[in-house]
């Protein structure tokens, strides 16, 4: 399921490779990094990404983010970034890397395994 999941992330991006959006065009369009329409689409990627990244956790109120930012990539914001939160035995459980595109689709790093992990970070947030 999680090969599955990973698949489908890069599927997203690869379909953003062949779209106009994801030319040179697109950074000087209304809705790129540093425009106003661009920063309220970073705001709600960002705010949506932790609400789905938080209902992945065991303990989603001790939750930290740390490093977190959006990347346009491919034309399409993603959501980078570490979260540290409580395990089952209350301690912290580490910092974990994710990346999510919004409210549907987010990966923690320990539900990838390390060789499709690293495809995956380099592909969003490297």
């Amino acid at each position: 399921m999680r090969t599955l999941a990973v698949v489908c992330l890069l599927f997203l991006a690869a379909c953003g490779e062949n779209d106009p959006s994801a030319t040179s065009d697109y950074a000087s369009s209304a809705t790129s990094p540093g425009t106003p329409d661009g920063d309220r689409i970073a705001a709600f990627v960002e705010a949506e990404g932790k609400k789905v990244i938080l209902g992945q956790l065991r303990d989603p109120e001790s939750a930290k983010f740390t490093d977190v930012s959006v990347r346009w990539t491919s034309g399409r914001p993603m959501l980078c970034g570490s979260v540290n939160s409580r395990n089952g035995l209350g301690g912290m459980a580490g910092r974990q890397r994710f990346v999510t595109a919004g409210s549907d689709i987010a990966f923690l790093e320990e539900q990838v395994e390390a060789g499709e992990w690293a495809k995956v970070w380099n592909k969003f947030c490297g």
